[in-house]
């Protein structure tokens, strides 16, 4: 009977001493820029949540025959890599912003994966993300010296065009 009343006291002690802890949600995010081959191109990564954040701690992943990585907020890394830590601009609440400067490289789209995350919020417990996004960056080809020449010349033969009909139209008039 003691026995029986021991585990029964144990049991509600546990529940009583017991505390739920919910972990805060986020968001992690990227924008998708546009740009020309030879351009440098920021892409804006930001972390948000209902509560404060205190750090990251991200690895992401890009194709470095397309973007070479130039600089980035609390970034370090290249070749592919990059890691981002610490805190980046916290000017607005409850959101993270870090900033990742590339050089275009080669034409086409190119993507910036998340391989891992830790991101912690203001009582240093991890967040849940709810959402964890990807950068698509879009890279165009630069204009060429051929394709400047042939829209120069074609542009010089518009304005003798202009130029031939106005003069008619002058003679026209004077006559």
């Amino acid at each position: 009977m003691k026995s029986l009343q021991y585990i029964l006291y144990t049991c509600l002690l546990s529940l009583l001493f017991s505390m739920a802890v919910f972990a805060a949600d986020g968001q992690l995010s990227f924008s998708d820029p546009t740009g020309k081959v030879g351009e440098e191109i920021t892409v804006n990564m930001k972390v948000k949540s209902d509560t404060p954040l205190a750090r990251v701690d991200i690895t992401l992943r890009y194709d470095s025959n397309s973007l070479q990585f130039v600089s980035g907020t609390n970034t370090d890394g290249g070749a592919g890599t990059l890691r981002v830590h610490g805190t980046g601009d916290n000017s607005v609440a409850n959101t993270l912003a870090f900033a990742l400067k590339f050089k275009a490289a080669s034409a086409g789209w190119s993507s910036i994966t998340v391989e891992k995350q830790e991101i912690y919020s203001g009582d240093e417990s991890l967040l849940n993300l709810t959402h964890v996004g990807k950068g698509a960056v879009n890279i165009t080809a630069e204009e060429t010296s051929s394709e400047s020449a042939a829209e120069t010349s074609a542009s010089a033969e518009e304005s003798e065009e202009a130029e031939t009909k106005n003069e008619g139209v002058k003679a026209y008039r004077k006559g």
